[in-house]
């Protein structure tokens, strides 16, 4: 089975930027750099430049991957993107190919389960297309593009964390948070698909070669 990681932005296209300049393109990649000697992973990066996301998906669609995560951080304006603190992960919930979409949402699920709890977050399993506003506050419906038939049989987009947070983005500075969230997509990975891991509903294991420190349970912080 082939399985891409696809770590969003590029070089030239950071995406969300946090209080004192992390990246998303930057945070992304260290996790996905992290979950490549996990499992039979292929890193497929969008490349750099004004048509990268446009080449990137010609190149899913000529050759789609079995299964596909895209790997995100989010990011909110005014007190609410500065306190949020929450993992999202997508599925298309209107995908032609009923299948493929039953696949998706069951992928989705998986991770937010491998999610829940990380370093105090809550998870959520949610689908697209959802809500959105433009700059006069206009709501519209979208749908990434990144989850439109781009994989055979499989295809979410994971939102890490809220970069726009600053006590997150502190964390997401740390390579131990890194190994943290590689770790969870893994074990959501294999859950989903069966490939064998036990570490999906073990969280000691997915902390084995991390920072026990960084993981903290929604009750321990009450």
């Amino acid at each position: 089975m082939r399985i891409v990681l696809n770590p969003g932005h590029s070089t030239s296209d950071p995406g969300a930027v946090g209080p004192t300049g992390l990246t998303e393109a930057w945070v992304v990649r260290q996790v996905v750099q992290k979950m490549l000697p996990l499992g039979e992973y292929e890193p497929k990066r969008q490349p750099a430049g004004s048509r990268g996301l446009g080449i990137l998906l010609l190149a899913l669609m000529a050759n789609p991957p079995d299964v596909l995560v895209s790997v995100h951080c989010n990011a909110a304006g005014g007190n609410a993107g500065r306190t949020a603190d929450d993992a999202r992960i997508y599925a298309w919930a209107q995908d032609a190919d009923n299948d493929r979409a039953s696949a998706s949402l069951a992928l989705s699920r998986a991770i937010t389960q491998t999610f829940d709890g990380l370093d105090g977050a809550e998870a959520q399993a949610r689908v697209a297309p959802y809500l959105r506003q433009d700059r006069e506050g206009n709501s519209y419906s979208y749908t990434p593009a990144i989850l439109r038939r781009t994989a055979r049989r499989a295809v979410v987009l994971v939102e890490l964390n809220f970069i726009s947070n600053p006590a997150i983005e502190a964390r997401m500075r740390d390579p131990s948070w890194h190994d943290l969230a590689a770790h969870a997509l893994d074990a959501g990975i294999d859950a989903a698909l069966h490939r064998g891991a036990t570490a999906a509903t073990d969280r000691s294991a997915l902390c084995a070669s991390c920072s026990s420190a960084l993981w903290r349970s929604r009750s321990s912080l009450a």
